[in-house]
């Protein structure tokens, strides 16, 4: 079914604000056409980029999410999700997405690119959440350290550190929870 012009022009009009990078033009000509016709796939889809740039995460969301469930085959509105999604930190549904993009598109390089970065993050995030951004890194001299705790020995480079230690204080590595290291005295 052909769009009425008025709305077609607003659409018109969204894509080149889009293009233009001006999403505070954007978000309400789509507004517009989803408002007059929901089932406009590429409205949906057009508004999630604009409420993304317009930081609107929950907007955008559920932009995509339309896009998505009323034309399960557009490759470009699963990959634009899943991007969306890999930057809010939702991995999960962004690895679910890409998923997707590249059964329905084998050769979508970005969708690949995508798809690496998203598995390097899950690969780490047991880590992170476990461990603390706090931990990771150089670590100064001690000052006012607790006298009597034990040491353990780095089973990289034998430095000594304190039990808590989850990174050696020498080199800088992961102190896995191993039954070989014991406590020195």
């Amino acid at each position: 079914m052909p769009l009425d012009p008025a709305v077609e022009a607003k659409l018109q009009s969204g894509r080149a604000a889009l293009q233009r990078k001006h999403h505070w033009l954007a978000v309400p000509a789509l507004k517009d056409v989803v408002e007059a016709d929901p089932t406009n796939v590429e409205a949906q889809e057009l508004l999630g980029v604009a409420q993304t740039l317009a930081s609107n995460p929950t907007a955008a969301k559920h932009a995509f999410r339309q896009a998505t469930r009323l034309d399960p085959a557009r490759i470009s509105a699963h990959f634009n999700f899943a991007l969306f999604l890999f930057h809010q930190n939702d991995l999960d549904e962004a690895a679910e997405e890409v998923h997707t993009t590249l059964f329905l598109d084998p050769r979508h390089s970005a969708a690949h690119m995508l798809q690496e970065k998203i598995t390097e993050k899950l690969k780490f995030r047991g880590i992170t959440a476990e461990e603390g951004f706090a931990l990771v890194g150089t670590r100064g001299r001690e000052v006012n350290a607790t006298p009597g705790l034990e040491t353990l020995q780095c089973p990289i480079c034998g430095g000594m550190n304190r039990v808590m230690a989850k990174v050696c204080r020498k080199c800088n590595s992961y102190i896995p929870e191993m039954p070989e290291i014991v406590p020195v005295e």
